[in-house]
This record gives C-alpha cells, structure tokens and sequence, in this order.
C-alpha cells in the first residue's frame, strides 16, 4: 500500500522532523553535528567516515542517493550543481513528483525503522532544490511538525570553498563556463530557494559567520535549541568546542570582485531576516 494511503506512524505524528539545508560548503554540516550534540537525532548511516575533515558531511545516505535518483531523473546534475535557470526550475518540479507505490512503501519502512525519535533530522545540501518533494513525503507520513532550519555563508566564502574542493570543475568544463562564475550562480539560486522557503515557513534562518564567532555562537545554538524546544543540558559548550568558535575578523564576510550585486544584495536580505529574527525573541 502506497505511503500516502497507510495510517501515518505515531513517531512521525508526534516527532519534531529538522531537514538543515544550505547551499554547498555552506557550514550546514557542522551546524548538523552541533545540533546532533545538542539532541537531534540522526541515523546511524551517516556519510561521517570519509577521509575528509570529521566536522564535515554528516549526511544521510540513503535521503542522498534518493536525492541523486531524483535530479538524475530530472536530466540534472546529481551533485545538485548547475546553473542558475536548471536550479530553479527544480523545486516547482520535484512537489508534483508522483511516487510509484513501491517507492512509498520503501521510503515509509526506511524512515519509519532509520528515525524512531522523537526529534529528528537531516543534511543533504539537494534537499534544498528538493524541499517541495520532502515536505509532500512527510506530510504524508503524517509529520505535522516540520521546523526546517537554514544556514547561509557569504558568496564568496562559498565560492572560494568549492573552488579549493575542485568538485564543481567537471560540470564547469562541460558547460564552458569559468568555474567561479558558476558557483556564484549556483549561490543564487540555492539562497534565492532558501529564502523562498523563509517565506512559507517562517522557518528559522542563522548565519555561518555568527556561527564560528565567539560573541554570537552560543546565541546562535541557544536560539536553535529553542526552535527545536531542546532542553540542551550543557550541551552547548561541547557544540562550541567542536565548531571551534573564536574571535572573527570583521572582514571575514567582505566583498570580492567576483561576487556580484544581485548576490551580494541577496546575502544581505538574509542577513537581514536573521537579523529580524534574533531581535524579535530578545524581545520576547
């Protein structure tokens, strides 16, 4: 019987589902494996063991390969990489996805037996172009409580990231587009897809540079423990200790030449909804 059709499981009924969705070499998996010390749970098969540095990836394998067979099915790149017009068109298209009985039933049992917990999430950064597909999935498993939470890094910070990791070079080759040209568009759309999401959500929305600099880091992890209505139990100073926070350099975030003005003008809208947002609870 299709997922849609079964009585939805009490765990998802009841369950607080987190999705952590930035834009690649973002800072969303170490914002993950910080709110993982702070309680929220994630599956066991973690892409955590890779060679890279232990603060990456975090992801879920199995929502990533889905992610893949989904963009793959979509003539898209399954990294999630492309330019600006192919990445935007994406979400529109993955919320009328019409899953086979099958693959219902088999993401129903996968997620009932991977998150049997009462707060739970993920981090795949293709969930971003995915989200509309998720958030039909859940709802018809009977999630009632989906409180996604954003992260958004400085353009350049994201494109100099991704040009050190060299993953975007393939693509940028076949396309004959400069690579640094490419990952701003990327950005772009990624960001333009988060604060879509900001906007039917309301959904909470924090920044890389807060989450590194030691003036605002605890703020930051306190007001996502608060989101989630995790009572973090000292937590907090372990989560610090693994993002390494410290003083930052007020130039951290400048802007580069290569960064363009719809970019910047986008970063700083975010900025400025997070900015509203961790004012309006001071308030409360």
């Amino acid at each position: 019987m299709p997922a849609s059709e079964i009585d939805p499981p009490s765990r998802f009924t009841n369950a607080i589902v987190c999705p952590v969705l930035g834009m690649h070499h973002s800072g969303a998996s170490l914002l993950t494996r910080a709110l993982n010390l702070l309680g929220l749970e994630l599956e066991q098969g973690l892409a955590s063991t890779q060679t890279d540095h232990h603060k990456r990836f975090w992801e879920n394998e199995l929502i990533g390969t889905l992610n893949m067979r989904i963009l793959r099915a979509m003539d898209r790149n399954f990294s999630g990489y492309g330019d600006y017009q192919s990445l935007t068109e994406i979400p529109e298209s993955s919320g009328g996805i019409n899953l086979n009985a099958e693959d219902e039933d088999f993401i129903a049992q996968y997620l009932s037996e991977a998150f049997p917990y009462p707060l739970w999430g993920w981090k795949d950064a293709r969930s971003v172009l995915l989200f509309p597909f998720w958030l039909n999935v859940l709802t018809a498993l009977g999630a009632k409580d989906i409180r996604p939470i954003l992260v958004i890094r400085h353009p350049a910070a994201c494109v100099q990231s991704m040009l050190r990791a060299g993953h975007i070079l393939p693509l940028a080759s076949q396309l004959q587009r400069d690579p640094t040209e490419l990952i701003v568009e990327m950005w772009k759309a990624y960001n333009q897809i988060l604060l879509a999401i900001l906007d039917e959500t309301g959904c909470f929305i924090t920044i890389h540079h807060w989450l590194i600099d030691d003036s605002h880091a605890r703020d930051e992890l306190e007001r996502a423990a608060n989101y989630l209505n995790i009572a973090n139990d000292g937590a907090i100073q372990e989560a610090l200790t693994l993002i390494e926070v410290g003083p930052v350099d007020a130039d951290t975030d400048r802007e580069a030449s290569f960064v363009d003005a719809e970019a910047l003008a986008l970063y700083w809208t975010l900025v400025s909804r997070a900015q509203k947002q961790r004012s309006a609870l001071a308030l409360t």
